[in-house]
């Protein structure tokens, strides 16, 4: 079966930096993740979005 068995995405404070974004997708045993740093609460949404959208995962 193709695509992930999970998908998660958390937004955590970063300090000062701004907010973290982290996306984690598990596919199998194995887990990938992209994290992006310094988001401002307006941008923090739109780029979850964006990152979630263009995934692809092919098994």
């Amino acid at each position: 079966m193709d695509g992930a068995d999970l998908v998660t995405a958390e937004l955590t404070a970063g300090g000062e930096a701004g907010l973290i974004l982290t996306v984690r997708v598990h596919v199998g045993e194995e887990e990938y993740h992209v994290q992006v740093n310094g988001l401002s609460e307006e941008e923090a949404p739109v780029t979850a979005h964006q990152v979630l959208a263009g995934l692809r995962v092919e098994g």
